[in-house]
């Protein structure tokens, strides 16, 4: 029997970053189990890591029928491109202009993003007529400053990145209205709880790498508390027959919510949109962008070899970053961007 609750999504309705055990595309923590435990339905729990729009179109809706009373769907973010732009603000300015990025990147979501979730959210209520349709954006990920290692973020990169998270918001909630679905927005939820803040509910890089920039097994709690409220209201309806009542007269609505749901899981493939990851900063065409951007190639090259490289910077037991050498990297990447011009 296919559950009740249907979750769909990208990383963020995924549970990617969550401390909890999973698959590489899916972890236990994500959203919708919670959600599920807290509100005593089973879900069929089939978002995925790297999905976009066309992917839950494409590989998600399956379980989605006349029985179904809640779905929950987070998605967007990849279709606007969001790991490419976070790929190139985290690079130095001899490798990447970052902001010019992100505006390539959300020009072309406000393109295509409003059609393409007005047939997502069509094609959920023609196979799912009576579901309430409860759909979530991003949170901002930055409090304005960078105390990642390994990354190059401008005060300016991260200022736009919050507004894209803002822009994106307003599109998904627009699309929502259109269709009579709800949003939910986590965005006042996460305030105070940003990158690099005292208690972080968003990763840093992080090992494995994919859990960069995603919520943690808090942030992953957030969620499912801000969507608790309108999701409780799918339960089912208490029975309505003398027999019913006598039946279930020892469930309390406590005890339903403890109840662990059934979690079916959804493919375990991820969806087709770029992973985040790491620059190298000793590769030859990222030495001969610095040469190129009038920096000394020998000395590039010399403090990035004082550096853990790549993505396995992040990995447990890499080296320790030579803070030095870091430090003086940060001072060439800000000669770039006052010589350009950049902000």
């Amino acid at each position: 029997m296919t559950p009740p609750y249907v979750a769909l999504g990208d990383s963020y309705a995924a549970g990617i970053g969550s401390d909890t055990p999973g698959t590489q595309v899916r972890r236990d923590g994500g959203y919708p189990v919670l959600l599920a435990r807290e509100i005593g339905m089973d879900v069929a729990y089939q978002s995925f890591m790297g999905a976009t729009v066309d992917n839950v179109i494409a590989r998600q809706l399956d379980p989605l029928s006349a029985d179904t009373r809640l779905v929950t769907v987070t998605v967007g973010g990849n279709d606007a491109g969001f790991a490419p732009v976070l790929i190139a603000c985290a690079q130095p300015a001899w490798l990447a202009n970052g902001l010019l990025a992100l505006r390539i990147a959300m020009g072309h979501a406000r393109r295509v993003l409003p059609a393409r979730l007005d047939r997502l959210y069509a094609e959920i209520r023609a196979r799912a007529p009576g579901a309430r349709l409860v759909v979530t954006a991003y949170p901002r990920l930055f409090a304005g400053v960078d105390c990642q290692l390994l990354t190059f973020f401008s005060t300016a990169e991260m200022t736009a990145v919050n507004a894209a998270a803002d822009d994106l918001a307003d599109l998904i909630a627009a699309a929502a209205q259109r269709a009579g679905a709800e949003f939910v927005d986590v965005r006042g939820a996460f305030t105070g709880h940003e990158l690099c803040r005292p208690q972080e509910w968003i990763h840093g890089v992080s090992w494995p790498v994919d859990s960069s920039f995603h919520p943690t097994t808090r942030g992953h709690a957030a969620y499912a508390q801000a969507l608790a409220p309108l999701a409780a209201q799918a339960r089912p309806p208490a029975p309505t027959t003398a027999a019913a009542r006598a039946a279930s007269a020892t469930v309390t609505v406590a005890s339903a919510r403890r109840r662990e749901p059934r979690v079916q899981p959804g493919p375990n493939r991820r969806g087709t949109a770029e992973r985040f990851r790491l620059p190298d900063l000793l590769a030859p065409h990222n030495l001969d962008a610095a040469q190129r951007h009038g920096l000394d190639r020998r000395e590039v090259a010399r403090l990035a070899a004082r550096l853990p490289r790549g993505q396995r910077a992040a990995a447990p037991g890499a080296p320790p970053v030579d803070h030095a050498a870091l430090a003086r990297l940060r001072e060439l990447d800000a000669a770039v961007r006052r010589r350009e011009g950049r902000p």
